[in-house]
Parts: structure tokens; sequence; C-alpha cells
């Protein structure tokens, strides 16, 4: 969880930068889930550990999960501005929806 929490800090900053130097429009109910994900990622592994009930983790996985989908399929539609889709957003979309499904599956045979 820290190598994924430390990768999307440096991916925050090249966002944030990204969106400064070519001076992109922000958009705060468009970027408000994004950062709370953002937020959410590199906090989780200080607490990951004390985190005792599965419904908190589960909130966190899906939550973050649904943040990434949703930033890959606006990719694939064509809202982001200065940004086309690529054969990696399918691939992440799909992805995503795979862990999405072999993970419920692993939680439903547990319960």
């Amino acid at each position: 969880a820290m190598i994924f929490a430390v990768l999307h800090l440096i991916h925050f900053i090249f966002l944030a930068l990204t969106v400064y130097l070519n001076q992109l429009p922000i958009i705060p109910v468009k970027i408000i889930g994004g950062f709370l994900a953002y937020v959410l990622i590199i906090g989780y592994p200080f607490v990951i550990e004390r985190i005792q009930k599965l419904v908190f983790h589960l909130c966190y996985f899906y939550y973050v999960g649904f943040v990434m989908g949703m930033t890959f399929l606006a990719r694939i539609k064509g809202e982001f501005v200065g940004a086309s889709a690529e054969a990696f957003h399918f691939i992440g979309l799909g992805l995503i929806l795979f862990a999405f499904i072999v993970f419920s599956y692993q939680i439903s045979k547990k319960a």
C-alpha cells in the first residue's frame, strides 16, 4: 500500500504541474471526488493496520477503484481537455472492472 501511495503522490504532483503549466480550467465539482481519492490513497498505508472493520477496507477499495474507473471512462469519452483516449485507458478500465469482479467474488466466498 505504501508503494501505491508514493506513486500516486508523484502522479498528483505531475498532474498539478500539468494543470498549472497548461492553464487548464479547474472545476471544483469535478475534482473533489478525485482529490478525496488521492487523500485516501496517501493516508491508507498509515491506518491500514488499525482498521478493524472490513467495511472500511471495502469502502476504500471500491471508492478509489470507482474514481479510477470513472477517470478512465472520462478519458475514453473525450471529456478531458487536451487529452485523447489511448489503448491504455481501455486496458485500465478493463483491469479495474476485472479487479472488482475478482475481489467481490473472493469477499463473497469468505462471507
